[in-house]
């Protein structure tokens, strides 16, 4: 007689933890070939910046660069997200890596 009770809150345990699996949506993993992709973005965080001389204190937003298939990253402080500094920030990142990815 206990045999099958047991078998009875197996199938009970076994059954919640399907619904439950149901309702989690799985990872999304994405594979990135070397080379082949760099993301580019401010991070939406800024850091105040001291001048030397001055000592005048100005925000700076972060610009980050990360290689898709190794993570590499590069980050540095701008004065603006305005074109001007997104472009200017571009030329430092390409020297770090060493060039370009093919989908920047």
């Amino acid at each position: 007689m206990r045999q099958p009770l047991r078998q009875l809150q197996l199938f009970d345990v076994l059954r919640t933890l399907q619904e439950w699996a149901g309702r989690l949506k799985p990872p999304l993993r994405q594979v990135h070939a070397a080379g082949e992709k760099l993301f580019v973005d401010y991070s939406g965080h800024t850091v105040e910046v001291v001048e030397g001389t001055t000592r005048e204190v100005r925000i700076a937003q972060i610009f980050v660069a990360v290689l898709g298939a190794s993570n590499h990253t590069y980050a540095e402080a701008s004065s603006s997200q305005s074109l001007p500094g997104w472009i200017a920030s571009h030329v430092p990142a390409f020297s770090h890596f060493g060039g370009t990815a093919r989908q920047p």
